[in-house]
């Protein structure tokens, strides 16, 4: 980071008890249209749906045995750039031309299990993120890491 080659992005710190399963969300809401159907009177219908964009992180931590070891469940989500929308036609069995928002994207997603030692830090994903142009055209990657710390009662 000290050279300029590497950019901080985002951080989300969750505390919860052995066992018992945590969400945080750094995100905003953004709808989205997820279904179409004809009415009765044979117009089209849009379903939308409200969908959480940022960073999403769900876990479950379990103190193993030996009360060092922490076995984790997790399933960061992260949107590497903000939702695009344009707009999509389809012509109908009549001819019709039927006009609709359509919303891309750009989201790196992972679901795993890991064992860390308390005070450990550790490289979880490493991908390449879409959605901007210069995402495309440069060489640029994006990294996880989780810090596990197990903290004690009266710590």
């Amino acid at each position: 980071m000290k050279t300029g080659t590497v950019q901080h992005l985002d951080t989300a710190r969750i505390e919860t008890k052995s066992g018992t399963r945590a969400t945080s969300e750094q995100a905003i809401e953004s709808t989205a249209v997820t279904d179409l159907s004809m009415n009765d009177k044979n117009e089209p219908v849009f379903k939308q749906e409200m969908r959480r964009v940022g960073l999403t992180v769900e876990l479950e931590p379990t103190i193993g045995a030996d009360g060092v070891t922490v076995e984790l469940s997790l399933a960061p989500e992260f949107h590497t750039a903000p939702p695009f929308e344009h707009r999509e036609h389809i012509t109908d069995t009549q001819g019709r031309r039927l006009e609709f928002p359509l919303t891309d994207y750009f989201t790196s997603k992972l679901t795993t299990g890991i064992t860390l030692p308390d005070g450990t830090t550790r490289l979880l994903s490493l991908y390449k993120p879409t959605g901007k142009p210069e995402f495309e055209k440069d060489d640029i990657l994006q990294a996880i890491f989780i810090t596990c710390d197990i903290l004690r009662s009266g710590e």
